[in-house]
């Protein structure tokens, strides 16, 4: 008898523990009811965190927290951008030297550089300027330490589910051979662009979600007429 008393004790701990070790992700809050009030209202909170394409819907809602447009250009660069796709960017140009070497030896160098920027998926950026023009909106954005090594990511302003794509030159200078779509200006220099699919990279904004459902209730208390 006691043997089993003391199983149906250590059973009971260890349910009670697992109830105090439980959680849930959504949160709840209960109104206090006033005497002679309606049952409590329960309030029900759920927060989802993930990333979403940069859209212009997500942009003015962004918009909206500033009183004028130049607040809100000034306070651009707070927020935190992503890349979506992989961009690669290659240039080539000569670098010559001449020296002069023993015995009066005039030496020359002729160097080909070969340059290559790779931006890969997921990297964080920083709006450095927005612009408006017409229907287009430009966000230019920084992913390296440079302010003047930005990339211009465009769309239009009449479709709100739109994204932010990478704008380049499609008539630039081509390939006939490998995957160049064609030239984009890094800087104070154009580069030939590469990227893999079909769509050109675009951008991403790291975005927490919060749903509450909140029920408003009133009771008339009637008006009585003197």
């Amino acid at each position: 008898m006691i043997k089993i008393r003391l199983i149906g004790f250590v059973l009971l701990a260890v349910f009670t523990l697992f109830l105090g070790c439980a959680t849930t992700s959504t949160d709840t809050d209960i109104e206090p009811a006033a005497p002679g009030s309606p049952p409590p209202v329960v309030l029900t909170q759920t927060v989802t965190e993930t990333l979403m394409p940069l859209t212009p819907f997500i942009l003015q809602r962004i918009r909206s927290r500033y009183s004028d447009d130049s607040e809100f250009r000034a306070d651009i660069g707070r927020y935190q951008f992503l890349l979506f796709g992989r961009i690669l960017m290659e240039r080539e140009f000569p670098r010559r030297r001449t020296e002069l070497g023993s015995g009066g030896q005039l030496i020359f160098f002729d160097e080909n550089i070969r340059e290559t920027i790779t931006i890969n998926d997921q990297t964080g950026g920083q709006a450095i300027d927005i612009r408006f023009s017409g229907n287009e909106i430009s966000l230019y954005v920084c992913f390296d330490q440079d302010d003047r090594l930005s990339l211009p990511f465009t769309t239009v302003v009449s479709d709100f589910e739109t994204f932010f794509h990478l704008k380049y030159d499609q008539n630039g200078k081509m390939s006939t051979t490998g995957d160049e779509k064609g030239t984009v200006w890094y800087g104070e220099n154009e580069f030939k662009l590469r990227y893999s699919g079909e769509r050109s990279p675009y951008l991403l904004v790291r975005l927490s979600h919060s749903d509450l459902d909140v029920p408003i209730r009133h009771t008339a208390p009637g008006r009585m007429v003197n």
